[in-house]
């Protein structure tokens, strides 16, 4: 059975950054409009500075994972899982905490767009935990079992579509496909060797790491083109090219024309 921790509910703007930190229990994030990031990792040992809720970690910060998140996404972390949060639009956010008594297999995970039910619940929790009524700590450990059955059927249905280690990488390169990515990097964000995840990747996405994310490039490329007057140098810098002659060179491998013509 879980027990509950804590509650919070407040706003997050624009530009909060929440350090990297860990909780002895586990920990789920709801949000509500907005749209951000959480970069993540398995504690270790450390030094920290113990607060009211939470741990923060206090040394250089690398991640071996990373959450994107946006409207009605919830994320769950394990304990002594150091993670961080960047907004990067406003939104709200519902997070509580709760230890367990009994072995469950929970992973960090990601639930977008999670069903009724499970919003229902959430929301039950919370309103046992504002009205405060008679024995609301007692009904709101038996919510977060209810909700904690919800998800766990949830992660179940989505593992079988791909490896979530996989999945995280392409919604990783989804959103920063801008950014001077290694496949030794993306390899060791998923746990695999280079080669070994490069066989994976192209066996889930039908196409190699590096060309998923040249055609990730070129597609927002395509779209600046067709709907900014920004420079095409801007542009190429802009989606993650080296410089104006390396995108001018992909861009009429893959067109027949350079993208100086696109606009004609």
């Amino acid at each position: 059975m879980a027990t509950f921790q804590f509650l919070l509910d407040c706003p997050r703007e624009k530009g909060t950054v929440i350090p990297p930190h860990f909780h002895d229990y586990y920990e789920l994030v709801c949000y509500y409009g907005g749209k951000g990031y959480s970069d993540y990792r398995p504690a270790d040992k450390m030094p920290y500075k113990r607060g009211e809720f939470l741990t923060f970690y206090e040394r250089p910060f690398s991640s071996n994972g990373s959450f994107r998140f946006d409207d009605n996404s919830i994320v769950l972390y394990k304990p002594y899982t150091i993670h961080n949060e960047v907004h990067e639009k406003d939104c709200n956010v519902i997070a509580f905490g709760f230890t367990l008594n009994r072995d469950v297999k929970l992973d960090n995970a990601i639930f977008h767009s999670p069903s009724h039910e499970i919003s229902d619940t959430i929301a039950a929790i919370r309103r046992e935990y504002n009205e405060k009524k008679n024995n609301f700590e007692l009904a709101a450990d038996g919510l977060i079992d209810v909700l904690l059955s919800e998800l766990t059927r949830l992660d179940s249905a989505s593992a079988k579509s791909a490896p979530p280690p996989l999945y995280y990488v392409k919604i990783y390169l989804d959103n920063y496909y801008m950014t001077d990515l290694t496949v030794t990097e993306l390899a060791a964000m998923a746990g695999f060797s280079p080669d070994h995840f490069c066989r994976l990747f192209i066996r889930e996405y039908g196409v190699a790491p590096k060309e998923y994310l040249l055609r990730l490039r070129l597609g927002e490329a395509e779209k600046l083109l067709a709907d900014t007057d920004l420079p095409v140098s801007v542009i190429a810098t802009q989606v993650g090219f080296s410089d104006v002659s390396q995108f001018s060179w992909f861009y009429k491998r893959r067109h027949g024309f350079p993208p100086s013509q696109a606009r004609k």
